[in-house]
């Protein structure tokens, strides 16, 4: 069924909800996680009309910092994965979310994403987008969405 699954997370508890799901589907269907998280750089996010989620977020001159940040955190998330028995690589991006997350596709040969929602509404998700709607709209592959407030 699925080989390659990629996990989205941002450094937030709420994008986190993601990981119990995930686990479980892996665990029933023997494939393995792609943990993923993206740094996005000063110059992506001045002026943007899309969210941050999926991101940790840093100064042009914070991204190598940002990067050992962002590996550090997926790492651990990794390891506490894989005491689940479930196969885990943590995998760190630089840029626009939605962007990486659809680019992480074809180079690590994912053929399902999944990842949380913060469910904005209104004017909100008007003037910050929303990185899962992106992702919806350009992956040609299955995308699992779990809300953010997701409790087992």
């Amino acid at each position: 069924m699925y080989r390659r699954m990629l996990v989205t997370v941002d450094g937030t508890r709420r994008s986190e909800a993601v990981i119990p799901p995930a686990v479980e589907l892996a665990r029933h269907t023997g494939c393995s996680i792609k943990l993923l998280t993206v740094v996005i750089p000063e110059e992506h996010r001045q002026g943007a009309l899309w969210s941050e989620e999926g991101s940790l977020r840093v100064g042009a001159s914070e991204v190598d910092s940002g990067v050992a940040q962002g590996d550090a955190y997926v790492s651990h998330l990794a390891r506490i994965m894989r005491e689940q028995r479930v196969s885990v690589e943590p995998v760190v991006r630089k840029g626009r979310p939605g962007a990486e997350i659809i680019e992480a596709i074809s180079e690590l040969g994912i053929d399902l994403i999944a990842m949380a929602t913060r469910s904005r509404r209104g004017v909100e998700r008007l003037v910050f987008g929303s990185v899962a709607e992106y992702v919806l709209r350009e992956a040609h592959i299955p995308v699992l969405l779990i809300k953010g407030e997701f409790r087992p």
